[in-house]
């Protein structure tokens, strides 16, 4: 039985529901780390993974560990510890595709699954742990972005390794390496984006233990290690590159001068920001409607409210000001948001807001649920073509989801709080569709591999391709031929194809990338175009 002390807070005796002796939610939370592994290499490279597969391949043919290059050219918008992650997997995957390019994103979700897990045991055991760890596993934008081969999720991955050396009040030399790690890790994956959330960590931690020489050192020595880690990087590729100033390149791809956008405060940021990140952190951002109750928890855990709001309103505050702020630059404050909201459902009991919630989702499933249904087997529009069993399956889900909306509270706990407990199984129910069908209903469209076998039916293998072509890295990367820009062609003894942009050609002359773009292909030397 579960029981509560004379604050109303649960023990850790009997927190989770047990299934065959196995709490149901590790059962889940196993589920949903199999089933995103498994849909890793499902679909062409999308977002921004061109880029970090045409800069790993390079890497490979060339030598050159030092200096990220796209088809040719220095690419330093970004530290290269990405693209070294994606190389070293292709040795794995038989290339670079985009299962290479998706696991160091993965590695890094299974990961942060591993380190919530022991910032749970902190206050609540093994339990507490798996609690903690499955407010992220069942978040729906944390699993997509498991399956995306972008830098985010190694840059969480590693700020969530030094919130974990600073949690501990007796910190050691373990703690030190633990978060020098995290920080090498996110250093190398967004340079600069790192130090907002350092800031918000490292000033809970002063706030909620007081200022002192050696609480200075245990926050600053991973800080230190960081700098020296991409100071060894930085100094050998400037000296390299000597033509090129790569600090001030960094510092204009930091503050956007790039593009010219020189607006700071902007309303419209301001509700992307706030919408995207309380969206984005479901189920853990629930905390955030029972404030009350959520820093009460914090306090009676030793963390302050000051302490506890610093750790993400310092960060937060930071990136509102910064030029073109996107939702996905907070993603490093999710681990932080799982942290409070574990900390939260282990300690107190689930407030009003979060039965209405609840009760609100339930409706939205009913509603999904009869709607799916109705696609599945009534429905006539010729742009959802499903096969029967593609049918079959959504209908299983449909009816599991009504069952699951309609079944009582006390039927359904999968931990001591029922409307929580449904919220679980709902977010998990979100996971299956994801996971089973619309994940493999989008990877039927290859625009990319449609566009190269184009290329390929007219260009030799031996042959570079020359590009005056904006963008579209997706679909350029994964080109079976050597692709270099058209501005690093030396002024003589040019051989080779051009590909360039054109005004709407003729389709059977040119090819309409997804982005809308006509490009077309013609042999291309010294003297020209032939």
């Amino acid at each position: 039985m579960v029981s509560m002390n004379s604050a109303g807070a649960t023990t850790d005796r009997g927190f989770l529901t047990r299934f065959a002796g196995v709490p149901v939610l590790l059962i889940l939370l196993i589920v949903v780390l199999l089933g995103t592994a498994l849909r890793l290499s499902s679909g062409e490279l999308k977002g921004e993974e061109g880029r970090r597969a045409i800069a790993a391949s390079e890497m490979i043919s060339s030598g050159d560990w030092l200096v990220p290059t796209v088809w040719g050219q220095a690419y330093l918008n970004k530290p290269p510890g990405y693209p070294w992650l994606v190389a070293i997997s292709s040795q794995f995957t038989g290339g670079v595709n985009p299962l290479a390019v998706r696991i160091p994103a993965f590695l890094a979700f299974a990961g942060l699954a591993v380190v919530l897990f022991f910032l749970g045991r902190r206050w609540g055991g093994v339990e507490g742990g798996l609690l903690t760890s499955f407010f992220l596993v069942a978040s729906i934008e944390m699993q997509k972005k498991a399956m995306i081969g972008e830098t985010d999720m190694l840059l969480t991955f590693g700020i969530s390794l030094y919130a974990l050396a600073l949690w501990d009040r007796d910190s050691t030399w373990k703690h030190g390496v633990c978060g020098s790690i995290g920080l090498i890790i996110a250093g190398f994956a967004k340079g600069p984006a790192v130090l907002p959330f350092v800031a918000g960590l490292s000033l809970a931690r002063f706030i909620r233990d007081g200022y002192s020489h050696r609480l200075l050192a245990v926050s600053a020595t991973p800080v230190l290690v960081m700098i020296v880690a991409l100071l060894a990087w930085y100094l050998p590729l400037q000296s390299r590159l000597a033509g090129t100033d790569v600090w001030s390149h960094w510092q204009a791809e930091t503050t956007r001068q790039r593009l010219g956008e020189t607006s700071i405060f902007s309303g419209r940021h301001l509700f992307e920001l706030v919408t995207g990140g309380i969206l984005g952190f479901l189920p853990a951002s629930l905390i955030l409607l029972e404030p009350r109750k959520w820093l009460a928890s914090c306090q009676k855990n030793g963390w302050g409210k000051t302490a506890a709001l610093s750790t993400i309103l310092i960060p937060f505050s930071i990136f509102f000001l910064w030029p073109e702020p996107q939702p996905r630059y907070l993603l490093p404050l999710m681990p932080i948001f799982c942290s409070w909201a574990g900390l939260y459902f282990f300690n107190q009991q689930e407030g009003q807001s979060i039965r209405i919630f609840s009760l609100l989702l339930r409706m939205l499933l009913f509603s999904g649920a009869v709607y799916v249904l109705y696609e599945a087997w009534f429905s006539n529009r010729e742009d959802l073509s499903l096969a029967t069993g593609q049918s079959v399956g959504l209908s299983v889900w449909a009816l599991v989801a009504l069952v699951l909306v309609m079944i009582p509270l006390n039927r359904c706990k999968i931990i001591v709080h029922p409307a929580m407990s449904r919220i679980f199984l709902i977010m998990f129910s979100f996971s299956v569709v994801q996971l089973a069908w619309i994940v493999p209903l989008r990877s039927t469209e290859t625009p990319a591999g449609d566009f190269s076998n184009w290329v390929e039916q007219r260009v030799p293998e031996s042959a570079t391709i020359w590009l005056s072509v904006d963008e579209n890295w997706n679909e350029l990367a994964m080109l079976p031929r050597s692709l270099k820009w058209k501005s690093m062609a030396p002024p003589n003894k040019m051989r080779g194809w051009l590909m360039e942009e054109s005004n709407e050609p003729a389709e059977a002359n040119g090819w309409r990338l997804p982005s809308g773009t006509w490009v077309t292909l013609k042999p291309w030397s010294g003297k020209g175009a032939k």
